[in-house]
């Protein structure tokens, strides 16, 4: 069973993913460069706080 912190966090990098994919359909290049951005901004979080997460696993 997956945590509600990874639940949330895999519906919001879905919900990023529809409005990037939303914005390129509707030729909005501007925006869909920008919501790329959020979206790579958000998962380099989500790998820091896993390899923290990781890190403390292995030190205990």
């Amino acid at each position: 069973m997956y945590s509600q912190k990874v639940i949330d966090s895999l519906f919001s990098i879905e919900i990023l993913r529809e409005m990037m994919m939303n914005a390129y359909l509707e030729e909005n290049y501007v925006e869909a460069l920008k919501i790329s951005q959020v979206l790579d901004d958000y998962l380099l979080l989500v790998q820091k706080e896993r390899t923290e997460a990781s890190e403390k696993l292995s030190i205990s």
